[in-house]
């Protein structure tokens, strides 16, 4: 973590070997992210801006990738069970899953989540599979004027400016857009 010219390595305690993987910030700085044991399965954190940390398991979940957190610490991510991927979303202690019923389901992960609540997220299988998720409803989001673009959203900021890459014809452009 950098803040100023002041770097913070981030380790989740006893994870050994394989390391870290932080993914997401918010305004006060709490991190969220995951590391993976022994057996190759992820496990989620939430590392607060004192230090301390907890760990972030979907219950009966495989694996557990934290990703995204917004400044009132709502917490989305993606796990991973004998079905597939699903996202889900972890708020005031309390976990629930959250899957694109138009676009496959056992694939859904969660990227990112803005301060009014709006998630990003993807579905694996073929291109222009990103999405944001506001008001209770998933929409597509997509280039109309480019037919053959592949959209992949990466990013949402707080106010919920999404940042992503678009490829046509194997060539990647970033983007930039707005939530209608």
């Amino acid at each position: 973590m950098l803040s100023g010219s002041t770097f913070t390595s981030i380790a989740f305690p006893n994870s050994g070997p394989k390391g870290t993987v932080a993914l997401g910030i918010n305004k006060w700085n709490t991190v969220v992210g995951f590391y993976p044991d022994s057996n190759g399965f992820n496990h989620g954190f939430k590392r607060y801006s004192n230090g301390n940390w907890i760990k972030l398991n979907y219950p009966g979940a495989q694996s557990t990738e934290p990703t995204g957190i917004n400044d009132s610490g709502t917490i989305v991510g993606t796990f991973e069970d004998t079905n597939g991927f699903h996202g889900f979303v972890y708020r005031g202690g309390q976990w629930s899953e959250l899957e694109d019923p138009n676009l496959g389901q056992d694939a859904t992960s969660l990227l990112g989540i803005s301060n009014a609540g709006v998630i990003i997220g993807y579905v694996p299988w073929g291109p222009g599979f990103t999405f944001y998720y506001k008001n209770g409803r998933f929409n597509l989001i997509t280039d109309a004027a480019a037919d053959d673009a592949e959209t992949f959203a990466s990013g949402i900021a707080a106010n919920g400016v999404i940042t992503g890459n678009e490829g046509i014809n194997y060539v990647p452009n970033g983007f930039i857009a707005a939530c209608p």
